[in-house]
C-alpha cells in the first residue's frame, strides 16, 4: 500500500472509531401498572422514560402534599401512574418512611410502588441508576 492509500485507510479508521458509540448499560423503563382483582396493585417505570415516550398517556410520579403547621395536618404522599395502555394506579400514605422515599425522587428516577386494597401505599422503591434513560425535553 502506498502512502496515499495508508493515509486514506487511517482516515477511514478514525471515522469509524469517532462515530462508534461507547456507552454503558441502557434500559428502557416504560410505565406498567398491574391492578389485581382484590384491589391491590403495583406500578413501575422511570420518570424520564414516561416523559420521553411517544404516547401522551404514560406518566408516573408522586406528589408530596404538606399542610401549614397551624392546621395540624400530616404530610401526605400521593403516587400515581398510567401506562401507555391506559391502565391507571394510585396510592396515598402519611407513613414517614414512604414520605422520605418520595423526597428522594429525581427527574430521572425509576419508581416502583405497591398499594393495598384500601389504596394505601405499602412499598416504594426509588432508583437513581445510570442505565435509565435521561429526560430528553
Amino acid at each position: 500500500m502506498d502512502k496515499r492509500g495508508m493515509k486514506w485507510a487511517g482516515v477511514a479508521v478514525a471515522i469509524i472509531i469517532g462515530t462508534t458509540a461507547w456507552a454503558g448499560n441502557k434500559r428502557a423503563a416504560p410505565v406498567t401498572v398491574t391492578n389485581a382483582s382484590d384491589g391491590t396493585g403495583h406500578a413501575q417505570g422511570s420518570l424520564a422514560g414516561a416523559r420521553n415516550s411517544a404516547d401522551a398517556t404514560q406518566h408516573i410520579g408522586c406528589h408530596l402534599i404538606s399542610y401549614a403547621a397551624s392546621t395540624g395536618g400530616p404530610v401526605r404522599v400521593l403516587c400515581v401512574a398510567n401506562s401507555a395502555a391506559g391502565v391507571y394506579g394510585t396510592c396515598s400514605s402519611t407513613d414517614p418512611v414512604i414520605v422520605e422515599g418520595v423526597r428522594s425522587i429525581g427527574d430521572e428516577s425509576y419508581l416502583w410502588f405497591n398499594w393495598d386494597a384500601s389504596g394505601q401505599c405499602t412499598y416504594l422503591h426509588v432508583s437513581k441508576i445510570s442505565y435509565y434513560e435521561p429526560k430528553l425535553f
